[in-house]
């Protein structure tokens, strides 16, 4: 069961993620009619990233079953 929660939440967010950016990316364009609102649409979405991952514990070595 823990890698089936890990791999909805990974495939999930993957779907959602990569279903719309395609969409926001091209209404940022149009909105802005330039590709800097898209580059500072990754650089928001790569921040969010990082302080995720730095905020996620460490699992390597707690037991499986507490």
């Amino acid at each position: 069961m823990r890698y089936s929660g890990a791999s909805l939440g990974a495939n999930v967010a993957a779907a959602l993620s990569g279903g719309f950016s395609p969409l926001i990316a091209a209404a940022l364009l149009a909105w802005a009619g330039s590709y800097w609102a898209v580059s500072v649409y990754i650089i928001a979405l790569s921040i969010i990233t990082i302080i995720a991952t730095l905020l996620a514990p460490e699992t390597a070595r707690d037991p499986l079953r507490s």
